[in-house]
């Protein structure tokens, strides 16, 4: 595998991660009030970095450890995962851009 195909990996890798890592902290946090600071501000963190969790507001009444619950997140960390493996390749073709003007 080529290093720019691993750095893409890599970086759709995190994305999915960081839903996995996301949906861990629901299912930890299912005790608590939904109005606990902790859980306020890291759902704030989380929504930066895990845009596609936008798409599940219209779907709130899916209960946690349901069917259900572990099928939509699954679809968020797919979209998460692809969005970030077009950032990584974003950043792959930047870097080529850049490594070309530099020998130039």
């Amino acid at each position: 595998m080529s290093k720019d195909r691993s750095t893409i990996l890599r970086f759709a890798a995190a994305g999915f991660e960081i839903a996995a890592v996301f949906v861990a902290f629901q299912m930890l946090m299912v005790k608590h009030s939904p109005w606990f600071t902790l859980n306020n501000i890291l759902s704030a963190i989380f929504m930066i970095f895990c845009p596609p969790v936008l798409l599940t507001f219209p779907l709130l009444d899916v209960k946690i450890g349901t069917g259900g619950f572990y099928a939509l997140w699954m679809a968020v960390a797919l979209l998460n995962a692809g969005l970030y493996a077009v950032v990584g390749s974003a950043y792959v073709r930047m870097r080529k851009k850049h490594a070309g003007v530099a020998a130039n």
